[in-house]
């Protein structure tokens, strides 16, 4: 679990990533925190590879 764990900590844990200290566009500063890391494009490649996978089993299976 990532969250709560000071930067050093953060940097050691693997999914874990450093977001620095920065100011949103309504002026509101938000302070540096550790968070888990996206599983970004790869994650939904997966997803999409097994349901394309799943739905030719289906047709397979129909025929």
């Amino acid at each position: 679990m990532c969250k709560g764990l000071p930067s050093e900590q953060c940097a050691a844990e693997n999914g874990c990533g450093w977001v620095d200290e920065y100011t949103r566009s309504d002026g509101r500063k938000v302070s540096g925190h550790c968070r888990t890391k996206s599983k970004g494009k790869q994650g939904a490649e997966t997803k999409m590879e097994m349901k394309k996978e799943n739905m030719a089993m289906e047709k397979e299976a129909k025929s």
